[in-house]
């Protein structure tokens, strides 16, 4: 099985096989609704690598959120409201 990303014009990017599209049977799990739990039980991992488990973490992907203000800049009329933007996830705003 691979991602769409590893397909690269119709062949997988390792070894170039010939990539067939299926419809498979398949379990979809609310992952966020277990995120704290997966994310305690991996420093229990002491034989997995930390850079796995880095990834693991990373994947999982829990955020708390961020609330952040803006100020405006330049010409701005006397009874323009304050400027307020809440986003879930904080680091995807600053992404390259």
């Amino acid at each position: 099985m691979l991602a769409n990303e590893q397909v690269i014009d119709g062949r997988g990017w390792r070894s170039g096989a010939l990539v067939e599209q299926r419809k498979l049977t398949q379990w979809f799990l609310h992952i966020t609704a277990y995120a704290e739990d997966l994310l305690l039980a991996l420093d229990e991992l002491e034989r997995w690598p930390e850079k796995v488990r880095l990834m693991q973490a990373n994947w999982i992907g829990r955020s708390e959120g961020l609330r952040m203000s803006f100020d405006l800049v330049g010409a701005v009329p006397d009874d323009a409201p304050a400027t307020l933007e809440v986003s879930r996830r904080g680091p995807t705003r600053f992404s390259a």
